[in-house]
């Protein structure tokens, strides 16, 4: 049996590992919003962005460090409808638009039309469909918004840069991904739909060799470098070599002639993972993001000044260690855990 000093310093490094598996991404800071309604989380997320001069973390940043010590609702949307005019795949033929979220930039669902949304379901006038999607039909009346998306215009009226799944294969995106740009990827729904939803094997995701072939993982992560590293660390991270990566497009409820819209869920475990197919009913927690503005350290010569370092770690508090106390001890020790944590929080 440990001695009890021997057993808090191992605690103590299960909680460093923990704490350095939260940080999100270097070079920015950001604070998480919770709220029982998806709408008012975003909200506050956006409030705290534009008071930094920040943006709402979209999926591609949240994956850099997965996994991460908590949940997160993504500044991302899968948009779903046809591609009426043959813009990136066959006339006529249905496609998901994957939009990730940054820099002076509002997605389809922006915090009001989340809002809309739940109070038109909750007065049973729509709002959300059978797998509690959002109806753009009615969030955007007379309004073609897939067909103007296709042509890179949102509804608010700001321009977005679109790609194609195949540029998106070539790296095009990656100065939108290092400068937090908005921008939106295109796939055919049939891709989307090879996908297999649901908590399985790594292996699923990726050739015979390893390397990541997913297009949800791609889309989700911003690109095959990108999404190989989301699969290298779960490799690492989840002894059940397992990882969910779920999706609705081949539920029985889902419609593809009915252009909808729902934002993308980060899990904190490997059956939770990457999740497309919540509702909007569900809570959130956005995280909003203030970009660093870097000060290189004084007194030191240029070549040192040339990268300055900024690290974003989220410490989780007292009461959510606790809530996962399991991990380091058992019932009887809790009290104690609880007051060692109590003095770290204080140091």
């Amino acid at each position: 049996m440990y001695s009890l000093s021997l057993y808090f310093n191992l605690m103590r490094l299960n909680m460093a590992e923990l704490i350095l598996s939260s940080k999100v991404v270097d070079e920015v800071k950001g604070e998480p919003f919770y709220d029982r309604n998806m709408g008012a989380a975003k909200e506050a997320a956006e409030k705290y962005a534009k008071k930094h001069k920040g943006f709402v973390a979209p999926m591609h940043l949240l994956l850099r460090n997965f996994p991460h010590f908590d949940w997160h609702t993504a500044n991302m949307e899968d948009i779903s409808g046809f591609d009426k005019e043959g813009i990136f795949v066959s006339k006529n033929e249905p496609v998901v638009i994957t939009y990730q979220g940054g820099f002076n930039g509002d997605g389809v669902l922006s915090s009001e039309k989340i809002k809309q949304a739940l109070e038109l379901y909750d007065q049973k006038k729509g709002g959300l469909n059978a797998v509690y999607a959002a109806v753009l039909a009615d969030l955007y009346p007379n309004k073609e918004v897939i067909a103007e998306l296709l042509r890179g215009n949102m509804p608010d009226g700001q321009k977005v840069d679109i790609f194609s799944y195949r540029q998106i294969l070539a790296g095009e995106n990656k100065q939108h991904n290092a400068e937090f740009r908005p921008y939106a990827i295109v796939r055919p729904l049939s891709l989307a739909r090879e996908t297999v939803s649901g908590y399985g094997s790594i292996d699923r995701l990726t050739d015979d060799k390893g390397k990541v072939k997913d297009s949800q993982v791609i889309v989700y992560a911003g690109g095959v470098e990108e999404a190989q590293n989301v699969i290298d660390n779960a490799r690492r991270k989840f002894k059940s070599g397992k990882l969910g990566v779920w999706h609705p497009f081949n539920l029985d409820k889902f419609s593809p002639e009915q252009e909808q819209a729902r934002v993308g869920y980060l899990g904190v475990s490997g059956d939770g993972s990457l999740i497309g197919d919540y509702g909007l009913s569900n809570n959130a927690r956005f995280v909003g993001v203030a970009p660093e503005a870097p000060v290189a350290p004084k007194n030191l010569g240029a070549e040192a000044q040339g990268k300055p370092e900024s690290k974003l770690v989220f410490i989780p508090s007292l009461e959510q260690v606790m809530a996962v106390s399991g991990r380091f001890t058992d019932d009887a020790n809790k009290e104690q855990l609880r007051q060692e944590l109590e003095k770290l929080y204080r140091q």
